[in-house]
């Protein structure tokens, strides 16, 4: 896979420096009502441009979303969606809650995607190349017959 970067229609949503975690700071003690913001936070970014590699709001892959959500509450994730799918706690799928990461198998027999639950069984993600951010569901048999499991980071 591979993109090109793409500048972002109107301006870059602030990053709450309060709750960004700095390395000269103790961990910041996570709230299960964070999910809300991180839930919001990569919403925020519906409709911008899957960027191979990208990890900041000038363009996202599918983990570098989930990766730089949470790092606004104060939760470090992986960079690769395989090893975020190592992260947290498992859950059933009959439980899923708003933040819950989602892991998917699409060409192989191993993670290459996740993407973030946002509640009634749907999920944001980026993609991939030529695609943009955006809401699906679970419902969607495409995606139903390729999610392998989910996780709990909150």
């Amino acid at each position: 896979m591979s993109g090109c970067a793409t500048q972002r229609r109107g301006p870059l949503p602030p990053v709450n420096q309060k709750q960004a975690k700095s390395q000269s700071q103790p961990e910041k003690q996570v709230k299960k009502g964070d999910t809300d913001l991180v839930c919001d936070l990569a919403q925020s970014f519906i409709g911008l441009d899957y960027v191979w590699g990208g990890s900041t709001p000038r363009g996202f892959d599918c983990s570098g979303l989930t990766q730089y959500c949470y790092k606004q509450v104060g939760v470090k994730l992986p960079r690769k969606a395989v090893a975020q799918s190592l992260t947290g706690k498992k859950i059933p799928l009959s439980k899923l809650e708003k933040g819950d990461l989602l892991f998917f198998k699409i060409d192989s027999r191993v993670i290459t995607h996740v993407g973030m639950h946002i509640g009634n069984n749907r999920f944001v993600h980026a993609p991939g190349r030529g695609k943009k951010i955006k809401i699906s569901s679970l419902d969607n048999s495409w995606w139903k017959s390729r999610l392998s499991h989910a996780r709990r980071v909150i």
